[in-house]
C-alpha cells in the first residue's frame, strides 16, 4: 500500500503539476486510510462498497468536518481511480459513495472598519511596518491565495507594477491586478527589502573571508545561512533574507489582529474572502471575479453572492421600520 501511494503523489506532482500543500494533503489522507485498512485487516485490492461507507464513518468518529471527510473521499477515490486505469484493479469501490453536503457556513469576511482598524496598528516605516503593510494590502487589493503571494518573486510584476503573476494551484499561473494602495505600499517596502539584502551580503561576504582564514574554505555550511539564499528573487523576505513562509505570514496577522482587537479568527483567506465579496456587492461580473481568484468552477465563487445576500439582510433588519426580527 506504501508503495503504491508513493506512486500516485508521483503521478499527482508530474503529471497534475499539484502544489506541495496539495500533495501532503493528499498524502495525509491517504495513509489515514492505509491505518483503517490495517486496523481492519483489509487489503487494498479487496474493498467493497461496505469498507468504503465505513471509512467514511470511521472519520466522522475522528468529528472531521463534512469538508474534510469529502475532500478525504475524494483523495481516495482518486487513488483508485488511478489503478483502474492502470489495471491493477477491475472496479473503484468508492465509485458509488457520495460525499456529505456541505456546511451551510458562510465565509468570513472583513467591514471597511475592520480593515483600516487593522492597518491603523501597522507602523508605517521600517521593514516590518513596510512588508507587513504590503502583505495585507496585496492580499485584499489581488485575492490571491497566501501561499500564492509568499510566492511571489520581483521579476512577477509588470513593468508598471499595476499587474502580477501568480502561481495558483495545479501551477496554473494567472494575472492579478494591484490597487493604488498596494502600489505605495510597494514603493515604501522596496528600500528597505534593498537595505536588508545588503545588510545579508555583507554578513555573507564576511562569514566568507573568516573561513578563508581559518583554513575551512570547502565546509559546507548549514542552518541560518541557507536560508538567506531562497529560490528566485522573492517579494517578501523575513529577516535574514529568506523567503516568507505561509506561517510566518499567519503569525505575522495573529499579532496585528490582537492588536487591532479584531473579534473572531480572521486568517490571510479572510482578506481573499473580502476580495471577492466587496467585488461583487460593487458590481462586479462574477465570471471575472472567477478568473481573478482562479476558480476552476464557477459554483465556489457563487458562495460569495450569498454573503452579499446575508450582509444585505442585516442592513434591512437595522433599518428598515419593519425589518427588526424578521428573516
Amino acid at each position: 500500500m506504501k508503495n503504491r501511494i508513493e506512486t500516485y503523489i508521483s503521478y499527482l506532482s508530474v503529471n497534475r503539476r499539484l502544489s506541495e500543500a496539495s500533495l501532503k494533503a493528499y498524502l495525509r489522507d491517504l495513509a489515514l486510510y492505509s491505518d483503517f485498512l490495517s486496523r481492519e485487516g483489509i487489503q487494498w485490492d479487496g474493498v467493497d462498497n461496505r469498507t468504503a461507507r465505513n471509512f467514511l464513518s470511521h472519520l466522522s468518529s475522528l468529528k472531521y468536518s463534512n469538508s474534510g471527510i469529502n475532500r478525504s473521499l475524494s483523495a481516495v477515490r482518486g487513488f483508485y481511480r488511478y489503478w483502474v486505469r492502470a489495471d491493477q484493479i477491475e472496479l473503484n469501490p468508492f465509485d458509488s459513495v457520495q460525499g456529505l453536503k456541505k456546511s451551510g457556513r458562510l465565509p468570513k469576511t472583513m467591514a471597511g472598519r475592520e480593515l483600516d482598524g487593522l492597518f491603523s496598528v501597522i507602523p508605517e516605516s521600517g521593514f516590518a511596518g513596510t512588508r507587513d503593510r504590503l502583505i495585507f494590502e496585496l492580499l485584499y487589493s489581488t485575492g490571491c491565495r497566501v501561499s500564492e503571494a509568499v510566492g511571489i518573486n520581483i521579476s512577477d510584476f509588470s513593468s508598471g507594477y499595476e499587474s502580477l503573476k501568480v502561481r495558483g494551484k495545479g501551477r496554473k499561473e494567472r494575472i492579478v491586478f494591484m490597487g493604488k494602495q498596494a502600489r505605495m505600499a510597494l514603493t515604501d517596502y522596496f528600500p528597505y527589502r534593498a537595505a536588508l539584502l545588503n545588510r545579508v551580503g555583507e554578513s555573507m561576504n564576511r562569514s566568507a573571508i573568516a573561513e578563508t582564514n581559518d583554513g575551512r574554505r570547502g565546509e559546507k555550511k548549514t542552518g541560518a545561512r541557507e536560508g538567506i539564499k531562497p529560490q528566485g528573487d522573492p517579494l517578501f523576505l523575513n529577516r535574514r533574507g529568506g523567503r516568507l513562509s505561509v506561517r510566518g505570514v499567519t503569525h505575522i496577522l495573529d499579532y496585528y489582529s490582537d492588536k487591532a482587537g479584531l473579534t473572531g479568527r480572521v486568517s490571510p483567506h479572510t482578506f481573499r474572502h473580502t476580495f471577492a465579496t466587496d467585488l461583487l456587492n460593487n458590481g462586479a461580473n462574477i465570471r471575472e471575479v472567477q478568473e481573478m481568484l482562479g476558480h476552476a468552477s464557477l459554483s465556489t465563487t457563487q458562495v460569495y453572492t450569498h454573503v452579499g445576500i446575508e450582509n444585505a439582510k442585516r442592513e434591512y433588519r437595522k433599518a428598515h421600520p419593519h425589518g427588526g426580527g424578521r428573516t
